[in-house]
């Protein structure tokens, strides 16, 4: 029988603190609150996973978060992608001008990176009044991944 591996390097982490979003304009989601992080190739000072020296492989990683919106009738799209080595991941809710308040939008893929390799989450919003953050808390925006193969 073949072996099983033994899902490392692994990490999860959240949004620890709400995050201010301007409309329409990409950022680095801030994934700086660790849950764990068995090889310590995440870095929550730049919120990315860095593949150490010897891990190279397929990985399978995923990632949600939760745009809260102030204002029920201007929030009109969310999205979120993950970056993995030269690879990319998208998904986006887009209420064609049926506005809402708020949107949870996740992504999740794989890929085979090699060592040096980074994976990191970024998106945006498109909003018309009021503020939007993503908000804090493992429930509401986390970002993880594991080593499969």
């Amino acid at each position: 029988a073949a072996a099983v591996p033994d899902a490392t390097p692994r990490w999860l982490a959240y949004i620890g603190s709400d995050q201010a979003l301007s409309s329409n304009s990409g950022v680095t989601y801030a994934y700086d609150t660790e849950v764990f992080d068995t090889d310590s190739a995440f870095n929550t000072g730049t919120y990315t996973f860095t593949v150490p020296v010897g891990e190279a492989g397929t990985y399978f990683f995923f990632a949600y978060s939760y745009h809260a919106g102030t204002n029920s009738t201007a929030h009109q799209l969310a999205n979120i992608t993950i970056n993995a080595g030269s690879s990319a991941f998208f998904e986006e809710l887009d209420t064609n001008a049926s506005y809402g308040k708020a949107f949870t939008v996740g992504v999740n893929g794989l890929a085979v990176l090699g060592a040096g390799d980074t994976v990191s989450v970024g998106g945006k919003s498109i909003f018309y009044a009021g503020t939007v953050v993503l908000q804090a808390s493992l429930i509401r925006s986390a970002f993880g991944g594991w080593r499969i193969a």
